[in-house]
């Protein structure tokens, strides 16, 4: 799924919205979709829903604090960077050099 412009992110979020059983590979796509559309506090809205299991029962996993480290970083948000290293430490998974 390529992600390109703010046009094509609306297409792809209304497939997102038509899946039938979301998973945390579509969501980390998206998340990361939204960053690279500058829509950074949607992605990061995203990224929350999955860490409060607010989302379809979908939860995150590693390449998900990838995609919202990212989002962060592409933000210019290092406060939320510095957050969410240190959310990855507390649900045990040590941050590594991808991270």
């Amino acid at each position: 799924m390529a992600i390109k412009t703010g046009m094509e992110i609306h297409g792809v979020c209304q497939l997102f919205d038509a899946l039938p059983l979301k998973d945390v590979a579509s969501s980390n796509t998206l998340i990361m979709g939204y960053g690279m559309c500058g829509t950074i506090d949607t992605a990061i809205s995203l990224f929350k829903s999955l860490t409060h299991g607010t989302h379809d029962h979908v939860t995150c996993d590693s390449i998900t604090y990838i995609a919202v480290l990212s989002v962060c970083r592409h933000g210019g948000l290092v406060d939320l960077v510095r957050k969410y290293l240190a959310e990855l430490k507390v649900h045990k998974t040590e941050p590594k050099q991808m991270h």
